[in-house]
């Protein structure tokens, strides 16, 4: 049985701001989290590695998803559902296709392949004030496909 989350900090630690330049990397799947922003809007952060050889590789990195809805408690590797529009069906389909279901996406397959993903820093907060450079730290923007050997 697992826990409730009532925050993030056990899976993404805020201590350490992962901070890597701009640019397209291979990554690596870890897991997701499912939980309640608020208490009350449904999110999933998609926990990835840099998998590209050199200074960042091993560092972690999160995409972070607005989803429609959470199945059950939220939880680590918890199930959910998008709309086929949303910024989580983009960047699914554009890695492995269209799932045959938005309520029940195979997360499996991340495990199983590389993925590129642009990074960004962010910047500024959710009011646009600008962080202080020491504060900023980055994010998958996008995957934009597989890695092919």
């Amino acid at each position: 049985m697992s826990a409730r989350i009532h925050s993030l900090d056990e899976y993404i630690p805020e201590d350490d701001l992962i901070l890597i330049p701009p640019g397209e990397y291979e990554l690596s799947y870890q897991y997701h989290v499912t939980w309640l922003y608020m208490g009350r809007i449904p999110k999933v952060v998609v926990a990835f590695r840099i998998a590209s050889l050199g200074e960042h590789f091993g560092k972690p990195i999160f995409a972070y998803y607005n989803v429609g809805k959470i199945s059950g408690k939220p939880r680590k590797n918890g199930q959910f559902s998008v709309g086929w529009r949303s910024r989580f069906m983009w960047d699914y389909a554009m890695c492995f296709g269209k799932p045959i279901r938005k309520d029940r996406i195979p997360m499996v397959r991340f495990r199983e392949h590389i993925v590129i993903g642009k990074l960004r820093t962010v910047t500024s907060n959710h009011e646009q004030k600008k962080y202080p450079e020491s504060l900023q730290y980055s994010v998958v923007d996008e995957l934009t496909g597989l890695m092919i050997p």
